[in-house]
């Protein structure tokens, strides 16, 4: 599919619908997740799901549909250290067949840091896409009473 993606609406909402096109009213409502970090995630990964899933959830960016893609944001960032430490460890030239060269455990650390990069935009977790993000104060419920006033009444 080419052409920008589409933006979910809930974060159309937070931004404070920047473009005021329509928003879409049939969109499929998808269940708030739990912060709860699932049973596999262990080390780096449940420490940066116990650092982001609250956030996340306040902001109601978190749904049941989202735990996966948190889930492999999580899993990025641990595979990320583990590659950083191999490269303080062992330095980012190693001896090669033809002499010095860049250690391949740099290209891993590129191929991460893009795929950690995507995670958070799509979250609204990076510099430029927070910036489009309007923070909700309260904790409660944020996203209903946004979606009264686009919509004129509740969800339900």
């Amino acid at each position: 599919m080419k052409g920008r993606k589409p933006i979910p609406t809930a974060l159309k909402i937070l931004r404070g619908n920047p473009g005021r096109r329509p928003l879409n009213q049939n969109e499929p409502q998808v269940e708030t997740a739990s912060i709860e970090p699932p049973a596999d995630l262990t080390g780096t990964a449940l420490l940066e799901w116990k650092r982001l899933a609250p956030m996340l959830s306040t902001s109601g960016l978190l749904s049941v549909l989202d735990r996966d893609r948190l889930k492999l944001l999580c899993m990025a960032y641990q595979n990320l250290s583990i590659a950083h430490d191999h490269l303080i460890t062992n330095g980012l030239i190693v001896k090669g067949p033809m002499g010095p060269e860049k250690s391949r455990i740099w290209e891993i650390v590129k191929d991460l840091n893009k795929e950690i990069s995507g995670h958070l935009d799509a979250f609204g977790m990076s510099p430029s896409s927070r910036s489009r993000v309007a923070a909700v104060k309260t904790k409660t419920a944020p996203l209903d009473r946004q979606h009264e006033k686009y919509f004129g009444g509740s969800r339900g």
